[in-house]
């Protein structure tokens, strides 16, 4: 119940900020013209893994939200539309639901007060998978916990020896999207959500983790107490990684934080912005979804090539451990604990 109302409380106060806000629904220009600019330079071609899918919302087990009131918009949106962008994703990259791969996460998630597992794992490729679904004008949030957990991740050698992490940033060119979910029913809701984003999923971000840490310590840092601490990745900032990523990464400045002093972690551990590869792809054809056709987003990724991944990966689970040493207070409270501490210059007191 608790839990319920803490959503609540976060819902409410966003849908008063977005009602204060005089634009109209809808795309924006903005990102018409990023794509426009940039379509040309998406020459690879990327084949789908799974290129149709189901996506469903069970009326069973929430029928009490389907009201048309604008904080259950906000909350469906959350909810439904970050489960039809982890669909998206699967279809692209491909993978399985974490908690359907036989419950291999189960260990990682069980003690925690809040609730944390991969969107999707792959065996093939041995690597997890966290996405996040953006609307145009909106920025993204690195939660503390989230952070400090996937760090955590990253130091076990099962299910896979030398794991990766992705980060999937869907940006879809909708402003305000709350306002157009329709909550009269479950279909209604989930056909509300296939169509808005059906021809409006611009572009694709998919960030390898050390470049995620790096937006991370960059991102504008929300320490108060009402909700969970995080740091913001900036709309201006994913429109930038995704037109010009190394000059993005390269203006990234360290936020203060409580008591500590940051750096950036992406230049440390062995690996430099000059280890980063983007690749610029298109899709060979479009996914399916519901049986509507999903207009394709342009796709970039961001990888470390894998001989220097594994020697940063080794030299991260070395500070890991030393941190876990040194502090096993953030070692065993994930939740509000700081177990990326190492990445940090340590307090003079």
């Amino acid at each position: 119940m608790l839990q319920h109302l803490f959503v609540f409380k976060i819902s409410f106060n966003d849908y008063h900020m977005n009602k204060k806000r005089s634009e109209k629904p809808g795309p924006t220009k903005k990102l018409v013209d990023i794509i426009e600019r940039n379509s040309s330079r998406h020459k690879r071609v990327l084949k789908p893994k799974i290129p149709e899918l189901r996506f469903r919302i069970s009326a069973e087990r929430t029928p009490s939200l389907f009201k048309n009131i604008p904080v259950l918009q906000l909350m469906a949106l959350r909810q439904y539309g970050g489960t039809f962008f982890q669909v998206l994703a699967k279809a692209i990259f491909g993978g399985a639901e974490t908690d359907k791969v036989n419950n291999c996460m189960q260990y990682l998630i069980q003690g925690r007060k809040k609730k944390f597992a991969p969107d999707l794992t792959n065996f093939n490729t041995e690597t997890f998978r966290e996405v996040k679904g953006v609307c145009a004008t909106e920025s993204s949030k690195f939660r503390d916990f989230q952070m400090n957990n996937y760090a955590r991740l990253l130091t076990y050698t099962f299910p896979f020896e030398n794991p990766k992490l992705s980060f999937t940033f869907c940006r879809y060119n909708i402003r305000r999207p709350a306002s157009l979910v329709d909550m009269t029913s479950a279909k209604a809701c989930e056909d509300s959500i296939l169509e808005m984003v059906q021809d409006n999923c611009s572009f694709i971000l998919d960030l390898s983790f050390p470049v995620v840490l790096a937006l991370y310590f960059a991102g504008t840092r929300y320490d108060g107490e009402k909700f969970d601490t995080l740091a913001r990745f900036s709309s201006r900032q994913i429109d930038g990684m995704f037109e010009d990523p190394k000059k993005t990464l390269g203006e990234l400045k360290p936020q203060p934080m409580p008591g500590v002093e940051v750096r950036l972690p992406l230049f440390r551990s062995g690996i430099s912005l000059e280890d980063v590869v983007w690749r610029r792809y298109k899709l060979a054809q479009e996914v399916c979804i519901n049986g509507r056709n999903i207009k394709s987003p342009l796709i970039l990724k961001a990888t470390i090539p894998q001989e220097r991944y594994v020697l940063w990966l080794d030299s991260f689970r070395e500070e890991c451990d030393k941190s876990k040493k040194e502090h096993p207070e953030d070692y065993n409270n994930l939740d509000s604990g700081d177990f990326l501490r190492f990445f940090r210059l340590y307090d003079k007191d």
